[in-house]
């Protein structure tokens, strides 16, 4: 069930990237290769003890989501920003992503025009504006998992990929957001 649920995630939000893919099902389908690859982050993030069992690992809860984040952040699907980010950094940022950097946006008019309508905006103001103004036109959607942390974890997917990544997360118990637009879903 977790499997095909996690698996679904990373393909939707990678865009079928087999790096991700693979790391992931290596997690379900042989543990003690990614327990080899990754065990100094399964150990930071308390997958795993000094002295723990390994079948620990198959516990589904928040290092799982964490673990999925990583290897997304990793491959450049997701960033990490501080919920207090300025909009100097904020741009960058989302145009580093794999799925934006090829749109065309120009990410410095955004910006300067960011700086004119909502100079003191927030983090929440300027991903609506930019999901509104810039991504919504081209049919994505700007979604963050929710980590109960400082920092958000944004990704960008189109339209119907984050109805079935809301599925998907409903489905897990993962906590995903994605930016409001007028009547767009959450």
């Amino acid at each position: 069930f977790f499997k095909e649920r996690f698996m679904g995630m990373a393909r939707l939000i990678s865009g079928e990237d087999e790096r991700v893919a693979s790391d992931l099902k290596l997690y379900f389908d042989t543990p003690e290769e990614f327990i080899a690859r990754y065990e100094d982050e399964l150990y930071e993030y308390g997958m795993i003890g000094v002295d723990s069992d390994k079948v620990e690992l198959y516990k589904i809860d928040g290092s799982l989501i964490i673990m999925l984040i990583d290897m997304l952040y990793d491959a450049d699907y997701v960033c990490e920003l501080n919920w207090k980010v300025e909009l100097d950094e904020l741009i960058p940022g989302l145009a580093h992503l794999h799925h934006v950097e090829d749109l065309g946006v120009a990410w410095d008019k955004v910006e300067r025009k960011l700086n004119r309508t909502i100079p003191n905006g927030s983090t929440e103001t300027w991903t609506q504006s930019i999901t509104q103004h810039e991504l919504a036109l081209r049919g994505l959607s700007l979604g963050y998992f929710d980590i109960d942390s400082d920092d958000y974890m944004f990704f960008v997917a189109s339209h119907e990929q984050a109805k079935q990544l809301s599925r998907l997360a409903h489905e897990t118990d993962v906590k995903m957001r994605f930016a409001q637009v007028n009547d767009m879903y959450h």
